[in-house]
């Protein structure tokens, strides 16, 4: 993949893959591309080379990874002239958030289905800002319950809404990891940043890393990208990964043939579960 120039308008996604433009609905939300620069105390200590992708810095109005995915999922939404989106998670959940932001800035109505989990300082801010943004809430009661309704029953109450799944990580949404993953190739081929042996990244609802690994593949890239369950293994978990991924290229090479024919298995997402704890 050629370097993208500097004064490419966004995504990085259709510069590489032209065809998608005519049918993959994105609107801008994020500040790309965000910055990478070497952490200075850490790989002194480490006595390796340690980089950090500054993706809290995708929008100064609510960062993070949630606005990448939402480019394409709300640019869908509206696309199809629906009024309101609904969406759902934790009671404390960015992806909530961010939707709630996001969606109210381009004049949706927003609902949040929200299920139970520990509540903390965190939590408690969120369900403010929440409130703040003008989100209607809906309370859900325990996760898997949740999670049933979702599907069984808010899908056929709010039909005319446009459903985001929890995180964002449909197919749709993972697009906007596979252009994170052009644009960070495009800074290794700048020489911004060293081409890494290695990449951590956070493994929630699967959107992020699905999307990472197929975009880096996409641009020719085989650095290795490990994930960090930080959500119940039933959801965050290898196979749901290569799902996921398989799904977002499947779709895509519906829309343009010259896509790489990009094969992918479960040794491409490795996800390191030491870390993830009762909370």
């Amino acid at each position: 993949m050629k370097a993208v120039s500097h004064g490419l308008k966004r995504p990085w996604l259709f510069e590489a893959f032209p065809r998608l433009q005519e049918r993959l609905p994105w609107i801008p939300l994020v500040d790309a591309p965000t910055p990478v620069h070497r952490l200075e105390r850490a790989s002194s200590q480490l006595g390796k080379e340690v980089w950090i992708k500054r993706d809290d810095k995708t929008s100064s109005e609510y960062g993070g990874s949630k606005p990448r995915k939402l480019e394409f999922l709300l640019g869908e939404a509206l696309e199809q002239n629906r009024k309101r989106v609904v969406t759902g998670g934790g009671i404390g959940t960015n992806h909530g958030l961010a939707t709630t932001i996001f969606g109210r800035k381009l004049g949706f109505g927003v609902t949040l289905g929200l299920f139970d989990q520990p509540v903390n300082s965190h939590v408690r801010s969120s369900l403010l800002l929440y409130y703040a943004y003008g989100a209607e809430m809906m309370y859900m009661g325990p996760m898997l319950k949740a999670v049933l309704r979702y599907y069984l029953i808010e899908k056929i109450r709010q039909r005319h809404a446009y459903l985001i799944v929890p995180g964002g990580s449909s197919p749709l949404g993972a697009c906007g990891y596979v252009d994170a993953g052009l644009e960070f190739a495009t800074q290794v081929q700048r020489k911004e940043v060293p081409l890494p042996q290695m990449i951590y990244v956070a493994v929630g609802t699967c959107g992020t890393m699905a999307g990472l690994v197929l975009g880096l593949r996409l641009a020719g890239l085989t650095t290795r990208v490990v994930g960090v369950q930080v959500a119940p293994g039933l959801f965050a978990n290898p196979k749901a990964l290569l799902r996921l991924a398989r799904k977002a290229l499947e779709m895509m090479r519906r829309i343009d043939r010259s896509l790489p024919e990009v094969q992918l298995t479960l040794a491409d997402f490795p996800v390191e579960r030491g870390h993830y704890g009762p909370g």
